[in-house]
């Protein structure tokens, strides 16, 4: 049972940190219009992609971990 729960913990805690990852990314490159040149020289389009990427991997790996999880329940 405690292992049961630290693996929904855990998987949980990585799809939360995925969406905070992916509200970041959203929000900055939203602010893009007030820091526009400064966005631009330091690669921020291909910084947001790369967040993005980042972010959507974390979510899956903690989906998939919940789902294991919940699969070995069975």
């Amino acid at each position: 049972m405690r292992n049961t729960l630290i693996g929904l913990a855990m998987g949980g805690f990585a799809v939360l940190v995925g969406v905070v990852w992916l509200l970041g990314a959203v929000s900055t490159r939203r602010s893009r219009a007030q820091i526009g040149p400064t966005y631009a020289a330091t690669g921020g389009p291909v910084y947001t992609a790369v967040q993005v990427g980042c972010a959507g991997v974390l979510m899956l790996i903690g989906v998939g971990i919940v789902v294991a999880v919940l699969l070995r329940l069975l």
